[in-house]
């Protein structure tokens, strides 16, 4: 019976209390100044300690987060804001405790004081959304970054092609097949051997049965038509995971030296078809390069006195390797199913440039 009096008792003066501090709020009865309260000054303090450790936490993983990844990024603005609506949700609830024990006290004016700070606190705390100028300021440069990341990702995806192809056990990575049939080495067999390859000359028709004992196929300066079988085998050979390097110049091809064949039948051109590249007969300049895998740690393409022909990739996944003085591309590469493509305008630019040509066969190789 006691304690049943007892929770009446505290029930009733709670509800007195409240009753006293609405009336006095809406009548204007108690001051419209907030009065000192020590204990919310201390609260207000320990807040903002919360609030800025959250802040310092939050900035501390973007910094350590890759700026490509923008998942990670989001789900780090993510964990911030949770942790801030609970950080704003527990200092509610302290000020709320604050009311009631000064209320309890009779210290209305501070209870007031309290109360009115406690209706003004923002639905979400600063932390919510951490340092917003910096967080713009990221997604600015985030945007700015989209076309470094979908090159990111293709790279990723090539490398992904690679595992495919190493877990597919492919044979003879470095068993480079040169076609002797159709073209010519141009002194390259010396250069491939000192690069650690072992080479296998090609001097018939080329068909599955052959491709199969090698990993990259060679096509250098092709004078001679390919079958549609030999089309077809090579085609094959590079979807399942084979490497292809071609090299020839197409603009003398439609000379009387080689009796004005239409450019469309160049040998190259043949294969291209099928493949997505073309050698064209538009006459291209002095090869510069871009920065891409084959060309990391080449300072300079060496050119003697050959010119080289334009060359052009029409897979979307193509990408330029060796362009000219006007941005004219002379040599690019691209994928096809689990293989690799390389082709250059010219068979001198690999003769002149044996770390070009080791790195080429290397890339389409899949090796490091």
């Amino acid at each position: 019976m006691n304690t049943l009096n007892s929770l009446v008792r505290d029930s009733a003066r709670a509800l007195a209390v409240s009753l006293t501090l609405a009336f006095l709020t809406s009548s204007g009865s108690a001051q419209d100044k907030d009065v000192p309260v020590p204990e919310l000054e201390t609260l207000k303090k320990d807040y903002a300690s919360l609030v800025q450790t959250a802040n310092d936490t939050h900035l501390a993983a973007v910094a350590k987060t890759d700026k490509k990844h923008i998942a990670r990024l989001e789900r780090a603005q993510e964990a911030a804001q949770q942790a801030a609506a609970h950080l704003r949700d527990d200092h509610a609830r302290e000020l709320d405790a604050l009311v009631a024990g000064l209320t309890k006290e009779g210290k209305l004016e501070e209870a007031l004081t309290v109360r009115r700070f406690r209706e003004n606190l923002p639905a979400t705390s600063a932390a919510a959304s951490v340092n917003p100028s910096t967080c713009n300021a990221m997604s600015i440069k985030l945007r700015g970054e989209m076309e470094e990341l979908r090159t990111q990702v293709r790279h990723e995806m090539e490398e992904l092609r690679t595992q495919v192809c190493n877990l597919k056990e492919f044979p003879c990575s470095r068993t480079v097949g040169i076609d002797l049939k159709h073209g010519k080495t141009t002194g390259l067999t010396e250069t491939l051997v000192a690069g650690g390859f072992s080479v296998v000359p090609i001097d018939q028709s080329i068909d599955a049965a052959t491709l199969k004992k090698i990993g990259v196929l060679m096509i250098i300066a092709p004078t001679k038509p390919y079958a549609d079988t030999e089309v077809q085998a090579i085609a094959q050979f590079v979807k399942a995971g084979g490497g292809l390097l071609c090299a020839g110049q197409a603009w003398s091809w439609t000379y009387q030296e080689y009796d004005n064949q239409p450019l469309e039948t160049y040998p190259l051109n043949v294969l291209g078809k099928q493949l997505n590249f073309t050698v064209t007969g538009e006459n291209a300049g002095t090869p510069t390069h871009l920065d891409t895998e084959i060309m990391a740690g080449i300072e300079r393409v060496e050119r003697t006195d050959w010119w080289p022909s334009k060359v052009a990739i029409t897979s979307k996944d193509g990408r330029t390797i060796v362009q000219d003085e006007t941005q004219r591309s002379i040599g690019g590469l691209l994928p096809l199913g689990e293989g690799r493509i390389v082709v250059y305008g010219h068979a001198s630019l690999l003769k002149d440039n044996p770390k070009v040509l080791v790195k080429s066969v290397a890339y389409v190789g899949r090796l490091p």
